[in-house]
């Protein structure tokens, strides 16, 4: 699926179909933020989902130390820089047992909530983020709704 966008700095699979075309699906950087914030979240998904291109990875430096959400703040910045590639679900298999670190941290909703609304005040108020200031205005509006926080930088 890579291979039929060789653009793409990265893809990403376990995304929920789409009924007005079929994967793979290609997104430039503003589609999909636009994507991420407006339709359904695409950043949200595991490393074990992603293929990374190389020269994206390099070009990005890799996954910044954040433990748990590395991950979230990874997709945000590959796609400011490259197209990314969205594929079917059935690709993996994610297996989860209560030893596991992920399952133990999740036990802690808003301590990691809090960090992933860091990654999207981060997001909000990055110029290079591919998103225009009305729509910048909305996710903060979003936001403040759902979190009673207020985007700031």
């Amino acid at each position: 699926m890579m291979g039929k966008f060789p653009d793409a700095g990265y893809g990403l699979c376990t995304i929920p179909p789409l009924v007005e075309r079929p994967f793979p699906i290609r997104l430039l950087p503003r589609e999909a933020y636009r994507h991420h914030y407006f339709r359904s979240p695409i950043f949200h998904r595991a490393p074990l989902s992603s293929i990374i291109a190389r020269s994206a990875w390099e070009a990005v430096g890799g996954f910044a130390p954040e433990r748990m959400t590395g991950d979230m703040d990874m997709w945000h910045r590959l796609s400011k820089m490259f197209p990314v590639v969205l594929m079917p679900p059935g690709i993996i298999w994610y297996r989860e047992h209560p030893e596991q670190e992920a399952v133990k941290q999740r036990q802690d909703e808003i301590y990691w909530s809090l960090r992933y609304q860091a990654i999207t005040q981060r997001a909000l108020v990055d110029p290079d983020v591919p998103l225009t200031p009305q729509e910048r205005k909305e996710i903060a509006r979003q936001f403040a709704a759902t979190t009673g926080a207020v985007p700031h930088g």
